[in-house]
């Protein structure tokens, strides 16, 4: 019930004039009792302190008292326009009296996404935004009282921003003995948790790769990993996934992979073969070199000679003859007499790996042919 509508007083139960609970009930007749009509003079030990307030006849009910002031209801948070995470939502309700607030329950794009309903002050609730889409969103709080009145609050705005990788590069392409280190470098769309360190894995041997360093860098918006790499491997079709970086609201950015590279840190070995002895008759040095592994055929190694007998030779053709094989000729001089070895440098895989130096073999190179002094007895005689 409300006094301040049915009754005179909140202490005076008798009806005002005006009161809605005046033939609300079962109307039973005019006389339905002692031939009384409510609008006739009632006897004394009748005689109400309202008996001017009456209505049609007689009634028996109770009357329900409804109340249909709306309540009032406005979002409080979130209050900034950027949002990703766990995010807090409310908003403050009050009914009018003597109504309660039943429920606020909080909408995401209008009725037709509920996020949660929350029953008593403070209106709070979490809203998890993993699966609302990055963009413009509007959020409204409807408020329900114990009579069924409902109010709608003013939408507020907010912007859905999840944090992903924009870019993940792992470079060099290839990683040979020279650089012999990988770096995977991964730029976020926004800045992110620095104090959580986000994991990378690779899609082959992880034994081949040892991880030096990491960093944040560029207001915490790109994340450097550097690994140094085994020797001795050679693999390709390799790739990085980035898994578990979070932003400051702890939302998880989505995993990434990185471009494809290659490992070669094999380095090439070569084998020289010299002629091993070169002569008037065969006057041509030739130095064949057999290599462990294809070869960059653009690139020709050179050779030298220990000691230097460069003067007492003269280049001849030299070229690959295929992947694995270099061939150089020399023609020799005359009037050369010498041991010599024949070092090759400079070969290079086609990753840009260098093969060690190796030398050859002792070869001999003798092109002074001898001269004879013959001496005839002088006197050939009977004694």
């Amino acid at each position: 019930t409300n006094a301040s509508t049915l009754f005179n007083t909140p202490t005076d139960f008798t009806l005002q004039s005006s009161s809605p609970a005046i033939d609300a009930g079962l109307n039973l007749g005019s006389t339905y009792e002692w031939g009384l009509d409510p609008a006739s003079t009632w006897p004394s030990n009748i005689i109400l302190d309202n008996e001017s307030n009456y209505g049609a006849g007689w009634d028996m009910g109770a009357y329900v008292y409804t109340q249909t002031s709306t309540p009032s209801v406005v979002m409080t948070a979130p209050t900034g326009t950027t949002v990703s995470g766990i995010v807090t939502v409310s908003a403050s309700s009050t009914a009018v009296s003597p109504a309660s607030i039943s429920s606020v329950q909080f909408y995401l794009d209008g009725s037709s996404t509920l996020l949660g309903t929350a029953t008593s002050s403070p209106y709070t609730i979490s809203w998890n935004t993993a699966t609302t889409t990055n963009g413009t969103h509007t959020l409204y709080a409807l408020a329900t009282d114990n009579y069924s009145n409902t109010a709608t609050s003013t939408s507020i705005t907010v912007t859905v921003a999840h944090p992903s990788a924009s870019s993940v590069t792992a470079s060099p392409v290839t990683v040979t003995v020279a650089t012999s280190t990988l770096t995977v470098v991964t730029t976020f769309s926004k800045a992110m948790n620095t104090s959580v360190t986000p994991s990378v894995t690779f899609n082959k041997d992880t034994s081949d790769f040892t991880q030096a360093t990491s960093s944040w860098s560029n207001g915490s918006t790109t994340y450097t990993a550097a690994y140094t790499v085994a020797s001795l491997v050679t693999d390709s079709g390799i790739t990085a996934t980035i898994s578990g970086a979070e932003d400051e609201n702890g939302d998880v950015a989505p995993d990434v992979t990185s471009n494809s590279f290659a490992i070669d840190t094999l380095a090439p070995t070569g084998t020289p073969v010299a002629t091993a002895v070169v002569n008037v008759a065969s006057s041509t040095l030739t130095v064949v070199t057999t290599f462990s592994k294809a070869m960059n055929t653009s690139v020709a190694p050179s050779i030298t000679f220990t000691p230097d007998i460069s003067a007492d030779l003269t280049a001849g053709a030299a070229s690959w003859t295929d992947a694995t094989h270099y061939s150089a000729a020399y023609a020799a001089t005359s009037s050369v007499d010498v041991s010599a070895v024949a070092t090759v440098h400079g070969a290079k895989d086609p990753d840009g790996n260098t093969a060690a130096d190796t030398s050859s073999a002792t070869f001999i190179v003798d092109t002074l042919a001898p001269t004879g002094t013959p001496v005839a007895t002088a006197v050939v005689n009977v004694a």
